[in-house]
């Protein structure tokens, strides 16, 4: 089952390169699997923003509808495999296929993905996933299994993933674009951003990890970045 789910991966993160420790035999590689209450967590590397814009094709911000785990048959794998959906009231696209008309703002939209291999979401959750195009099983996963997965902090005015947003972006980078950023907004709010970007860049030069990034640049360079990708 072990050696099915990994190759499974190998499908669903097949955009993202991981650690160099062990190979799932598509070309990836991951750490060794850890069994944590029956699901196989696997420590992929830290992704960038940069790259998760890049290969990702579906962008959002939601909250959590409903959350549950089901065996299921799938094409091609001889035994059912346990599959997590997760159903989100869509709040924000960031970035979707145009052919793709179930992903829409004020909607429900839901994802399946493997379930040993995903974190536990609960009802009510904000977040904020980049998501890897569907494998050929019609599973996907958040971009590096856990930098593309962000949970909303601080009454979701900023944003963790689950790497700690380790590497997540280059802070004189920023600093150097933070004009440009503050463009997508109204002139009226312009200030207000510009002081949220700055108090980040203080923080992150102390404390590169750990440190949860203001929503609103994170979407900001997100949408620049997918405007640069077109």
């Amino acid at each position: 089952m072990k050696r099915l789910l990994i190759g499974t991966l190998s499908l669903l993160l097949s955009a993202c390169s991981t650690h160099e420790t062990a190979s799932t035999g598509g070309g990836e590689q991951v750490d060794n699997p850890k069994h944590v209450s029956e699901r196989v967590m696997i420590e992929a590397r830290p992704v960038s923003l940069r790259e998760m814009v890049a290969k990702a094709d579906r962008i959002l911000i939601g909250q959590v509808e409903n959350s549950y785990a089901d065996q299921k048959k799938v094409p091609g794998v001889e035994s059912p495999i346990l599959v997590q959906f997760v159903t989100f009231h869509v709040f924000k696209v960031l970035k979707a296929p145009k052919d793709l008309e179930d992903l829409r703002e004020g909607r429900s939209y839901t994802i399946r993905q493997l379930a040993e291999l995903s974190r536990p979401v609960n009802k009510g959750e904000m977040l904020l996933w980049y998501l890897a195009p569907d494998s050929e099983l019609g599973l996907t996963q958040p971009i590096g299994i856990q930098s593309g997965d962000f949970r909303l902090v601080n009454n979701g005015k900023a944003a963790i993933n689950l790497k700690a947003n380790e590497r997540l972006m280059d802070i004189e980078t920023v600093q150097e674009e933070k004009a440009q950023l503050a463009s997508q907004f109204p002139a009226d709010q312009r200030a207000q951003f510009l002081a949220q970007v700055d108090k980040w860049i203080k923080s992150a030069e102390t404390r590169p990890t750990g440190q949860p990034v203001p929503l609103d640049l994170l979407i900001a360079r997100t949408q620049q970045l997918a405007s640069r990708d077109k």
